[in-house]
Formats: structure tokens, C-alpha cells, sequence
């Protein structure tokens, strides 16, 4: 098992992910896969310095994030078992 086991319990949740070059996305998750490229629906980005653009569907490569900020109602214990 590895990180990205944890980050596909998170599916269906919304997740704020904080890229490599200073900008964040917002959204829902819908998937992710064993290289934590992820799949986000109804998301937003924004970048430090710039405005926040909405967007029906994002895809974000795993080699990008920098941190996926998790939810604060998860349970961590109960999402790795599951």
C-alpha cells in the first residue's frame, strides 16, 4: 500500500491542492490513480498572484502537487482502513 491508497479514500470529498509553482485548486475529487494524478469536478484555481478561474473539470498530473490539504472532518485511521 502506498500514499495514493489514502488520497483514493478521499474520493468524492472536496480537497484543496496546493502546486509546485504557487497556485491552488479547489474542487471536488473525483479520482485519483497510483501516480496521485487526480481527477477534480466542480474546482477552481487560482494562482498567488492572480484571479480564481472555475473550471467543470480539472486534471492535475501527481509530479505538480506540492500538498493535498485534507478535509478537516476526515478520520485518517478510518480512511486508510477503508
Amino acid at each position: 500500500h502506498s500514499l495514493a491508497c489514502f488520497v483514493q479514500a478521499l474520493e468524492g470529498q472536496r480537497v484543496v491542492v496546493e502546486l509546485r509553482y504557487d497556485s491552488i485548486i479547489r474542487g471536488q475529487l473525483l479520482a485519483a490513480d497510483d501516480q496521485l494524478n487526480l481527477q477534480l469536478g466542480e474546482a477552481s484555481y487560482q494562482a498567488l498572484q492572480g484571479e480564481r478561474r472555475s473550471c467543470e473539470f480539472l486534471y492535475v498530473k501527481g509530479r505538480h502537487i506540492r500538498f493535498i490539504h485534507l478535509p478537516g472532518n476526515l478520520d485518517p485511521a478510518a480512511a486508510i482502513e477503508q
